[in-house]
């Protein structure tokens, strides 16, 4: 095995342990969400049971990211880990890159429908209160928008993605993203988020910063439960109608954007990489380097079969793939 195998396979190991970890961390803490509802439900009263409740859920979902992605960096290691990019930088094309990503998501939301109906899997949404007041709303997008959000793109794009970028960009996105996919551990949503994932680390790779991730993150999240927010207030004709003129209009918008964005990368460079600066941007647990947002190694012509491979193939990786497949199938 080569010099680039044997650090490859060592930090794919550890991503694979700290993945592992969170998975432990959600388990435990949907047994304390239960615990602490079923508390409250003899002591409190429903407006008081659901604030605590979503608080709580968002706090340990948070949790679940935040510290394995700490973890990953603050044990005993030998090697020097690029830091996560975390200075405040959003793409200039946002607005562009926001509505682009939202009708991509949508046209894979329908064929993931699609796709599921083809293989027999019958996907079931989330039921909603049919009364639910507008601070529930509010509650609702922290546990499902804001907090997944940030703890998700802190731990699959900026230790996961920065990680494995040093052994090529492609192998990087696919992993990161494939991994993305299977945290979810849901049948249903596992095409739809993985290539989700894709965009977000091709984002991640055009910044160099975890920032524009987490926006776009957040209001793709949010657009959902606005959708479904709508549905349930408005159960009649009149509901669909506006569900589809909205969903019309982010069609519309994006595929205006997509066009533009791709104007835009034909004319100019910046776009396929924004950051290139003679200053080092800080980064989370340490500085990024001055010379170039992405630091390699020699792969010696390694294909890219050989290095996903040998990724895939530790203890670590194989554990936490394990664990989110069974929970995927039960």
């Amino acid at each position: 095995m080569q010099p680039h195998e044997r650090q490859l396979k060592k930090q794919s190991n550890r991503i694979g342990w700290i993945l592992t970890a969170m998975v432990g961390i959600l388990f435990v803490s949907s047994f304390l969400i239960y615990g602490i509802s079923n508390i409250l439900s003899f002591t409190a009263g429903d407006n008081m049971r659901i604030s605590v409740n979503a608080v709580t859920e968002s706090l340990l979902y948070m949790c679940a990211f935040i510290i394995p992605a700490v973890l990953f960096y603050v044990l005993p290691h030998r090697e020097a880990y690029p830091p996560i990019g975390f200075s405040l930088r959003i793409t200039r094309y946002f607005p562009l890159v926001l509505f682009a990503f939202l009708a991509i998501n949508l046209g894979l939301s329908v064929l993931n429908g699609l796709f599921c109906q083809a293989v027999g899997i019958v996907q079931e949404p989330e039921p909603m209160n049919k009364n639910i007041q507008n601070p529930e709303i509010i509650l609702l997008y922290m546990t499902t928008s804001l907090a997944p959000a940030f703890a998700e793109e802190v731990l699959f794009r900026g230790v996961v993605y920065t990680n494995l970028r040093p052994y090529g960009k492609t192998l990087a996105v696919l992993m990161s993203s494939v991994l993305f996919g299977l945290m979810h551990m849901n049948t249903e949503q596992f095409l739809y988020t993985t290539t989700a994932g894709i965009l977000l680390a091709m984002l991640y790779e055009m910044t160099g910063s975890i920032w524009s991730g987490v926006l776009i993150h957040m209001c793709n999240n949010l657009y959902s439960i606005f959708q479904t927010v709508i549905s349930v207030r408005f159960p009649s004709a009149k509901g669909t109608a506006i569900t589809y003129i909205i969903q019309a209009s982010v069609i519309f918008l994006g595929a205006i954007s997509i066009i533009a964005l791709g104007s835009i990368y034909r004319k100019n460079a910046s776009l396929e990489r924004e950051v290139r600066s003679d200053t080092a941007p800080q980064g989370l647990f340490g500085k990024r380097p001055s010379m170039s947002p992405w630091q390699t190694v020699s792969t010696n012509g390694i294909s890219l079969g050989r290095s996903v491979y040998v990724a895939i193939m530790t203890p670590g990786m194989t554990v936490f793939t394990v664990l989110a497949l069974l929970m995927m199938i039960t």
